[in-house]
């Protein structure tokens, strides 16, 4: 949560009430339900990996393949994206778009997210070995060098 906020405050100009209210409408909005993914168990954010998974099998079947072949855990990386919604791994200009499209939609756009990330990185994925793959999905800034947000 820390790194969300964080954000959320340098764009505000490190006003802190209305950083606050914003965070609180952002992730109390009914068909958000950020909050969600911060309780105990992590259910939300288990349900949103869950469903990741489910269409990148339909979507991208070669993938899913990858990451169950080679081993590559969830709460690695994807964990990751999702509970800082993208914000530890991202730069600033990347986020303002991540954030805008978050806005706009429910938390079901995490998962439309990073189908679309791991879709534009899929060769770089594919033809890493696992190890340095898990470097690179933990630091996002080399590979959105490859990734077009527009």
């Amino acid at each position: 949560m820390n790194f969300v906020i964080s954000f959320i405050l340098e764009l505000s100009g490190m006003e802190e009430q209305d950083s606050f209210r914003f965070m609180i409408d952002f992730w109390t909005k009914k068909t958000n339900l950020y909050f969600g993914m911060y309780v105990d168990g992590f259910l939300l954010l288990r349900f949103l990996t869950y469903s990741y998974h489910k269409l990148l099998k339909e979507e991208n079947h070669e993938l899913e393949v990858y990451f169950v072949k080679n081993k590559i855990l969830d709460e690695l990386w994807i964990f990751q994206w999702f509970l800082t919604l993208f914000s530890q791994t991202s730069r600033k200009e990347f986020l303002l778009r991540i954030f805008d499209y978050l806005i706009i939609n429910d938390c079901f756009g995490l998962v439309y997210i990073a189908l679309e990330i791991t879709e534009q990185i899929k060769k770089m994925i594919l033809n890493s070995p696992p190890e340095l793959m898990m470097t690179k999905l933990k630091n996002l800034d080399d590979v959105f060098k490859e990734v077009d947000f527009y």
